[in-house]
């Protein structure tokens, strides 16, 4: 007997995680009839939910040993979330996937079916028409990821993807502190095939994830996973001295040639303003990968589990 994990993280989703269990029973009793030597198990992620997400969760497992679910002592954000699903997940097959019962019924047979019968490594759901503000703002910042690395990110990515045990091992043999789970899911590699769906919004029609989580997990993103921007800032740098340069040539050639002197205050003012504006730019670039090794050297968990049931 195989077993299926289903690894949702869940922040103020009380709503959603009864309707996303009544969908979830049904694919799954189609599942087992298709594939007969399938289990499941769930695993949710209180994310320090501020409404009754808990109590739903509490409920659910009291209804089902099956359902199992981990509720953090604060919210940690959902890299953490996510972390921590998957290290508890036991499958030979896990699936991440956002709590919204639209996508779940379309998507799982067919990625579970890719696995077993095409023997894909990796199945990911590619949304094709973004829900809200937040899912294109993010996608925005994939494109710019990708001009920094060579492990490309697929944009729009999807809130689901299913994978085998060994790409999920792979996975979490990473173990570093500030964690972009998009990159390293492209980073370790494997077989991978994409699914495209269609979901306007999700089923409250509010997103979970406000428009700063996006930023922040998208800057941490790039000064986690990627080195470009160390080479970024050598490259802006010796631009703004050679502009710097021009400019002082272009003053003393206008005094020495033409006789006219420029305005000097106003010329000084803007180099200075220029130069250090770049200089902040750059200091702040640079502290950003201060802070991540320094957070990395204190070896501090990862998140800090409540409640594991």
């Amino acid at each position: 007997m195989a077993t299926m994990s289903l690894v949702i993280p869940c922040y103020n989703n009380e709503k959603m995680i009864p309707l996303f269990y009544a969908a979830a029973a049904e694919v799954v009793n189609t599942i087992q009839q298709t594939w007969e030597n399938i289990d499941v198990e769930y695993w949710f992620i209180d994310d320090g939910s501020c409404d009754r997400t808990l109590d739903q969760l509490q409920q659910l497992h009291a209804r089902a040993k099956f359902v199992h679910y981990i509720s953090f002592s604060r919210n940690f954000g959902q890299e953490a979330a996510i972390y921590a699903g998957l290290q508890q997940a036991t499958g030979k097959y896990v699936a991440l996937m956002a709590g919204d019962p639209q996508i779940l019924p379309n998507l799982l047979p067919q990625m579970l079916s890719a696995i077993i019968e095409e023997h894909y490594d990796i199945v990911v759901g590619t949304r094709q028409a973004a829900r809200t503000e937040v899912p294109n703002l993010r996608a925005w910042f994939i494109k710019k990821i990708n001009h920094f690395t060579k492990v490309k990110v697929n944009a729009p990515v999807g809130d689901c993807r299913l994978m085998t045990r060994q790409v999920l091992d792979a996975v979490m043999s990473l173990p570093e502190y500030n964690r972009f789970s998009l990159g390293i899911f492209n980073w370790v590699g494997f077989t991978t095939k994409y699914l495209a769906y269609q979901n306007d919004e999700d089923g409250d029609g509010q997103p979970t994830r406000g428009f700063w989580q996006v930023i922040s997990d998208s800057v941490n993103g790039i000064s986690g996973f990627l080195s470009g921007p160390l080479a970024l800032v050598f490259y802006v740098g010796l631009t703004s001295f050679i502009a710097a340069l021009i400019v002082l040539v272009v003053i003393v050639m206008r005094l020495l040639v033409l006789n006219d002197p420029a305005n000097g205050w106003l010329a000084l003012i803007s180099i200075i303003l220029l130069l250090g504006g770049i200089q902040l730019l750059c200091l702040g670039i640079v502290s950003k990968y201060i802070a991540e090794i320094y957070l990395e050297t204190k070896h501090w968990p990862i998140y800090i589990a409540k409640e594991i049931k």
